[in-house]
């Protein structure tokens, strides 16, 4: 996908076959016209899971994503190393260990499935319902369900 028009096309598409859905992957476009595919991906009632939990809190509906935190905290080690004088090429190639899934509290009720308990490992988010009144997400009390669940 390279533009609006294009993208409304596709998520068209998706939506007009039995049991479809969309995978977000992260790249330049999907960034810059995310609010657009969220939106469309509502509107169709079409199943989206995205590269982020950012989108999930844009009301995306779910996500498969590692902690960018983390990576980042990893990525300033491996720079610290280099600046010491390791050889990038002595570096070893690491990739995330752990992903995490999120999905959106809110959106399963427009799209229609269930959660059941036996799924409340994930971690769950409101969306952007919960705005707060600067427009930044608030965030979830810790008794609420909309935190981090335990089997």
């Amino acid at each position: 996908m390279h533009d609006a028009a294009e993208i409304e096309q596709v998520t068209s598409a998706l939506a007009a076959k039995p049991h479809g859905g969309q995978i977000v992957l992260p790249d330049v476009v999907t960034g810059v016209y995310v609010l657009q595919i969220i939106a469309l991906a509502a509107r169709h009632r079409l199943p989206a899971v995205y590269a982020y939990a950012a989108q999930v809190r844009l009301d995306g509906f779910a996500a498969y994503t590692t902690s960018v935190a983390r990576n980042v905290q990893e990525a300033a080690r491996y720079i610290d190393r280099i600046l010491r004088g390791a050889a990038m090429g002595d570096l070893p190639v690491q990739a995330s260990e752990r992903f995490l899934p999120v999905i959106n509290l809110n959106t399963p009720t427009a799209l229609g499935p269930t959660i059941t308990p036996s799924r409340r490992r994930s971690r769950f988010l409101a969306g952007r319902s919960r705005r707060g009144s600067k427009g930044r997400a608030t965030p979830a009390p810790a008794s609420s369900s909309t935190g981090r669940c335990s089997a």
